[in-house]
């Protein structure tokens, strides 16, 4: 069925295809339904609706007392490929199937209760209980219980419950990419895909957030536990990098207050994590050790860096055994929030560094100096 909301009053209501015109007329009340069923119409010269200038397609209108609707703007298919005549060569403002819908190029808005297929292109939405295929440009919203397609470039939006395609190697796809499980565009994306487990882009521009980020040329950000490329410019926060540009540090430094900090930096561009200790004590003879967590920008060329990170620096209190029950107590764990700037100079595979940690929850927070050595492996 398709529903209208209009105001109170008779309307002339006239169902135009390209064949002929029907008419009926309508009441409408204030409140309520009024169906309309074939039987309502009657045929009535198509001529009365021609434009001037000789032209004899039907022009829809709506005035204070008429309304004309143009039906051949909406298409319904139950099999692939059975498209009439008169639908190819035409824009259509709405098209619904309960199995597979083909449509030319739609302006308006395509349903299916299964696929939705235009083969050409869409500038409104496509939206399907299954899935959703476009040969031809999108630019407008593709979305899917299951999943969404485009044959050529996508700009605007494809949003799915399980995953978006955008097909067509060499082609610049453009918007937004979401989907439940994972998005792939073959050839250059410029935009955003978020999956929750997987992108893929051949070429990349803008950002890439799930489980895995795979990208071939990477230009923005990549966010996940694994990110993927073959050439990246950005910056990309993840557990494991697989890139040129990745890097893993191991750091070793010693601060003014006879503390010994293993640190292990890695990331890729100009963000990176950073995680390890801060040892009390010489090495192999620690009295205890705190743990240090965080996460950073860094601004870098041949032979100088600079890293700024901050997080959680914890300690770990040994409360030893109960006088009373002989019993050893729960260690208690607590800490502080940290920041911590570094500069440092590279000599191939080596550089050494200096800077200093501070807390910045202390009601008077004091400096702690610290300098060492930094491999790039």
């Amino acid at each position: 069925p398709l529903f209208l909301a209009l105001p109170a009053g008779t309307y002339s209501v006239t169902a135009v295809t390209t064949q002929k015109s029907r008419v009926a007329k309508v009441t409408m009340a204030a409140r309520g339904i009024t169906t309309l069923s074939p039987l309502d119409f009657q045929d009535q010269d198509l001529a009365r609706f021609a434009t001037r200038g000789g032209t004899t397609v039907p022009s829809p209108f709506y005035d204070t007392d008429r309304l004309v609707l143009d039906l051949s703007s909406f298409t319904l298919g139950v099999t692939p490929g059975a498209s009439r005549a008169d639908w190819e060569e035409a824009d259509k403002n709405f098209a619904f199937s309960l199995l597979v819908d083909s449509a030319r190029s739609i302006r308006g808005l395509q349903m299916a209760g299964l696929i939705a297929i235009n083969r050409d292109e869409l500038d409104g939405v496509q939206a399907a209980g299954i899935g959703v295929l476009n040969h031809g440009e999108v630019r407008g919203v593709q979305a899917a219980g299951v999943f969404a397609m485009s044959g050529s470039d996508m700009k605007g939006a494809q949003m799915s419950g399980v995953f978006n395609m955008a097909l067509g190697r060499g082609t610049q796809n453009r918007g937004f990419q979401g989907a439940g499980v994972f998005n792939l565009a073959q050839g250059t994306f410029h935009g955003f895909q978020s999956a929750g487990w997987v992108n893929i882009a051949d070429g990349f521009s803008g950002v890439q957030a799930s489980a895995v980020n795979v990208g071939g040329d990477v230009r923005g950000m990549q966010i996940g536990l694994v990110n993927i490329n073959s050439h990246f410019d950005g910056a990309g926060l993840g557990l494991i990098n697989i890139s040129p540009q990745a890097y893993y540090h191991p750091i070793a430094l010693w601060d003014s207050e006879g503390n010994n900090h293993a640190l292990f930096q890695w990331g890729m561009g100009w963000l990176y994590f950073v995680v390890g200790g801060v040892l009390h004590g010489q090495f192999g003879k620690a009295n205890d050790a705190d743990p240090l967590m965080g996460a950073g920008i860094k601004f870098e060329d041949d032979r100088w860096f600079w890293d700024t990170d901050a997080g959680w620096l914890g300690h770990v209190d040994d409360k030893g055994k109960s006088p009373s029950t002989g019993k050893s107590n729960p260690p208690e764990f607590r800490g502080h929030p940290y920041v911590r700037s570094t500069l440092g100079m590279k000599w191939g595979w080596i550089a050494l560094e200096g800077g200093i940690l501070v807390d910045p929850s202390a009601s008077n927070p004091q400096p702690t100096w610290f300098g060492g050595l930094r491999l790039f492996p």
